[in-house]
């Protein structure tokens, strides 16, 4: 009896993140009782947002902001207002299985944001004069879609780029590492620890909301396995040869992305811009947004015509 019970107790708590997963909930009520804007792609449904005077539909030059891994469009919310004083139309949006976009099949690799990342513009029709800011994870995006579609990008920002090298706990690196047991761990571990909401108080309580919905766990873990493993050395080659300016910002007390990356980026991207923004973390597009912004328009001065 106590072999039998030792196997369902065990059975339980193999099963009960899963469970737990499965009976969380989809994102489509929030999304819709929200009315945010969204595009049906084939995959599913992406939340879009535009953000300036008619940006939909006025003409001018367009910045496209990338987000994070693990944060929803929200993390631009500063930066976006300073693009926009700086003449851009912006326009953000949800990757699949965060914020309030669908959660898609398939293993989150860098062909799988940039196919979204196309879907989204051809969509909107969105070509020629594009400025990609790309953060975290949206670096690496920018810089594979950048590489591709050379001819319609004029220039890319990386923002606390994950490109070379990134920080994880020995938790997630077990999750990362590990098949099965990982995904088991991946789903336990957020019901245990206290969830890492960041400083801003919106973009916290934000955060609060989504890492609720079902699939979040499961695609963050699965662009940790495959997108932020990526090497993106030959894209930052191809830029430099096609001539796309690349600027990367640096936050000088980031704990994800070691300020040892710039001497990195040095080395591989060789024509690459940076700078660095001393008393800035990880968070640097919220925490920082008008010294952001105006290190990016320094660049824009100095690569246009």
């Amino acid at each position: 009896m106590i072999g039998l019970g030792v196997v369902v107790l065990v059975a339980v708590l193999v099963a009960l993140p899963f469970l737990i997963e499965w009976r969380r909930p989809g994102i489509k009520p929030l999304r819709d009782r929200l009315g945010v804007d969204q595009l049906d792609l084939p995959a599913g449904v992406t939340r879009i947002k535009w953000v300036g005077p008619n940006a939909a539909t006025a003409k001018g030059p367009i910045a496209v902001c990338l987000s994070d891994n693990t944060t929803p469009l929200i993390a631009f919310e500063y930066l976006s207002a300073e693009l926009v004083e700086q003449g851009y139309r912006v326009l953000c949006y949800d990757y699949w299985g965060r914020g309030l976009s669908d959660t898609v099949d398939g293993a989150q690799t860098t062909e799988f944001f940039v196919d979204q990342l196309d879907g989204v513009l051809q969509a909107l029709g969105v070509e020629r004069d594009i400025t990609l800011v790309g953060y975290g994870m949206g670096a690496g995006i920018a810089l594979a879609f950048a590489a591709e579609r050379a001819e319609d990008v004029e220039r890319v920002v990386l923002l606390a780029p994950t490109v070379l090298e990134t920080h994880l706990s020995r938790a997630e690196r077990f999750c990362r590492d590990v098949p099965v047991l990982g995904d088991w761990a991946a789903l336990v571990l957020p019901l245990l620890l206290p969830a890492q909401l960041g400083t801003d108080r919106d973009l916290a309580a934000w955060r609060r909301v989504v890492q609720q919905r079902r699939g979040y766990q499961k695609s963050v873990l699965s662009a940790r396995r495959h997108i932020l493993r990526d090497d993106f050395s030959f894209d930052l080659k191809e830029l430099r040869a096609l001539y796309v300016p690349v600027l990367a910002i640096w936050g000088g007390v980031d704990r994800v992305v070691p300020i040892r990356a710039l001497g990195q980026m040095a080395e591989i991207g060789r024509s690459v811009r940076q700078e660095v923004v001393e008393t800035a973390g990880h968070d640097l597009p919220l925490s920082h947004p008008s010294q952001v912004a105006k290190l990016i328009a320094q660049f824009v001065n100095d690569t246009q015509g």
